[in-house]
């Protein structure tokens, strides 16, 4: 089930910080997509990755955030503008 308040928080990040945000890119630097910053706050938190594998930036994000892969594939599409992360999160939560 998603986590609607790190939804919320991943956006309210990039809303305060657009210029760490590039959707176009996992994770570049100091710029990252809706799931790399999910994946950097995941870091900062605490939440621990899988062990027994390799798991990728997006995959740990995506698990942090608590999203189906298709709410993943939706939210991580690199020509998401802000406007449409902000459609995206409201309709994650009304679905939840």
């Amino acid at each position: 089930m998603a986590n609607i308040p790190r939804l919320r928080a991943v956006l309210a990040h990039i809303e305060a910080h657009p210029e760490t945000w590039n959707q176009a890119t996992y994770d570049c630097g100091s710029s990252h997509c809706f799931i790399g910053w999910a994946s950097q706050m995941a870091k900062e938190e605490g939440f621990r990755r899988h062990e027994d594998s390799y798991e990728y930036v997006w995959t740990y994000g995506a698990r942090w955030l608590g999203l189906t892969y298709e709410q993943e594939g939706t939210i991580a599409h690199p020509r998401n503008t802000l406007e449409d992360l902000r459609r995206i999160v409201d309709e994650i939560e009304a679905d939840a």
